[in-house]
């Protein structure tokens, strides 16, 4: 969601940025006895944050203020896929289809066995096709649910 009161001003108030280097520093504060911090913190996808005035923000998105001065006016989009590297070289303002076009996507096909405490057959075996997950059934013993996944990905004996 994008905060158009937040202003291009008030973020260069709060922080510094090396378009070179991409870090993002939050400047010291004397009253609340701040010192300059890099951000490095993440949110739940993997992208750095920071507050600016109480509201948290997407750095890559405080970037693109911080350097052009506006709002990007659709997604940021990180072309090496890296959402920690926010270098503006590295930086573009694309439409959702763009974005998404740029993500790296599943391997084909994965297997993947998981313990489920409780059950009478605790161990599942499922497989990833593309962007599909495929459940193959519980299972008694790890191995059973191992082999269930290499027998449905044709890869028998190699590790999943």
């Amino acid at each position: 969601m994008k905060n158009l009161a937040l202003t291009a001003a008030r973020v260069r108030e709060q922080f510094d940025y090396n378009p070179e280097t991409g870090v993002f520093i939050r400047k010291p504060c004397q009253r609340l006895k701040w010192q300059a911090t890099v951000i490095t913190s993440r949110d739940t996808c993997g992208y750095l944050r920071a507050s600016v005035d109480g509201v948290v923000h997407r750095v890559h998105r405080l970037v693109w203020l911080f350097h052009y001065g506006d709002w990007p006016k659709g997604e940021i989009d990180h072309i090496n896929r890296d959402r920690t590297d926010n270098r503006i070289a590295n930086l573009r303002d694309v439409s959702r289809a763009v974005n998404c076009g740029n993500r790296s996507s599943p391997p084909a096909t994965q297997g993947s066995v998981y313990f489920c405490q409780g059950r009478s057959r605790p161990y599942r075996a499922r497989i990833r096709d593309g962007e599909r997950m495929i459940h193959l059934g519980y299972f008694e013993n790890a191995e059973q649910a191992r082999e269930a996944c290499l027998h449905r990905l044709g890869t028998a004996s190699k590790p999943i």
